[in-house]
């Protein structure tokens, strides 16, 4: 494996073949880093679509968001069988500079930030094309030749909105109101790149590892969201 590869892991509905029905085919994934025995993977194509950053237009941040609750739980559970979640590391995503409200985080699946899209995508690799699934789910904002806006997992204007890349590739830092639902979902994960490697006991004691060092942090962050909470009322 290396950066630039595109490669395959779990499974999600696709291609329109009736209305309503949809192949469930293998997603593809672009590598965009590798380091620490780790690879950060982004989708290739825009996979889903109708599901709002926040359900309520409020002011929020990944930590606490809608989106990022339905990534580590909906989407998890239906595009990875057992044997794909072994490979799938949990990670600390860090807070939100641009955010008072934003915390450190433990996840799977998460968006990019605009960071991360500015370091590991040309706006060619940023500009992405839907999946039928996802262009049916809702009305995403397309261009003339089919590409769609995407979420990022950044704070846009103020902490009510959030940062997305447009139709063009292009990073909107403004971004939108967090609680529409037309634009698209390109998931992110780090995966591990020994998992072939590593027996059932291997892998229980990573499991055990990576809960260990998530419950400091998932204290922490209570007591800081509580605390930023409470300064912003």
């Amino acid at each position: 494996m290396k950066i630039g590869d595109i490669i395959a892991l779990g499974t999600y509905f696709k291609t329109r073949v009736a209305y309503g029905e949809y192949t469930v085919e293998p997603i593809e994934w672009q590598v965009l880093d590798i380091k620490d025995g780790k690879a950060l993977l982004l989708s290739r194509y825009v996979l889903d679509g109708g599901i709002p950053y926040e359900k309520v237009r409020r002011d929020t941040s990944w930590g606490e968001c809608n989106i990022r609750a339905w990534l580590n739980e909906a989407f998890y559970k239906v595009a990875f069988d057992e044997a794909d979640r072994k490979k799938i590391a949990c990670v600390t995503i860090p807070a939100d500079a641009g955010n008072s409200l934003s915390f450190a985080s433990r996840d799977r699946i998460f968006l990019l930030s605009i960071g991360e899209v500015g370091s590991y995508l040309s706006v060619e690799d940023s500009a992405c094309y839907p999946t039928d699934y996802a262009n049916d789910r809702t009305a995403l904002l397309t261009s003339t030749d089919g590409r769609c806006a995407w979420w990022l997992r950044s704070a846009g204007v103020d902490a009510s909105w959030a940062a997305l890349v447009d139709e063009d590739g292009v990073i909107n830092d403004e971004g939108f109101m967090a609680n529409r639902s037309f634009f698209g979902i390109r998931p992110a994960m780090w995966i591990y790149e020994d998992e072939k490697e590593l027996t059932d006991e291997d892998y229980t004691k990573r499991s055990f590892a990576e809960l260990n060092a998530g419950l400091d942090e998932a204290r922490a962050m209570l007591d800081e969201l509580k605390r930023k909470r409470s300064e912003n009322k």
